[in-house]
């Protein structure tokens, strides 16, 4: 976090996760074992290390209301400054089929496009509206059953989402 404080530019709002290992060597989310195998969730971090990812950046203008950034503004913004940003499976437009954007989903939450040793934890699907956040979080089914098939409820509350 004390990284980007210098960095942010004025009237700006960064989000981010931070992800890996904290400096003592625990790790920031902890292992999984499903069907008798552990999942580590270090993210491609080294042993102590972690990573800042930022996935939304907002400014407040000069008339009061928010600018969301578009995905590729918010690529060149952490360009600019050095920062990492989430990263992307794929970019499209959306055909308004509900049936079709929830298939796509499940498939890059089944064939987990990153190597490292946890479940693929799951997709974000973002509307890049610059007038408003329009984001859908969906998590994989083995990250659900590994987290207890409770967080799949609607009365269930995250604290870790929750800001």
């Amino acid at each position: 976090h004390n990284s980007l404080l210098d960095k942010v530019e004025d009237n700006h709002t960064l989000y981010y996760e931070i992800v890996g290992y904290l400096p003592s060597g625990k790790v920031i989310m902890p292992n999984h074992n499903l069907d008798g195998k552990e999942y580590k969730y270090t993210y491609g971090c080294d042993y102590a290390q972690l990573k800042v990812l930022v996935y939304r950046i907002t400014k407040v203008q000069d008339n009061g209301l928010y600018y969301e950034y578009s995905f590729d503004e918010l690529v060149q913004y952490c360009n600019k400054y050095n920062f990492t940003h989430v990263p992307v499976v794929d970019q499209f437009i959306y055909s308004g089929n509900k049936v079709d954007i929830v298939n796509k989903v499940i498939e890059y939450c089944n064939n987990n496009p990153y190597q490292y040793e946890g479940l693929l934890e799951g997709v974000v699907i973002r509307n890049d509206d610059t007038t408003a956040c329009k984001f859908v979080k969906f998590k994989s089914n083995l990250f659900s059953d590994a987290e207890g098939i409770s967080k799949q409820s609607e009365k269930f509350v995250d604290l870790e989402g929750m800001s």
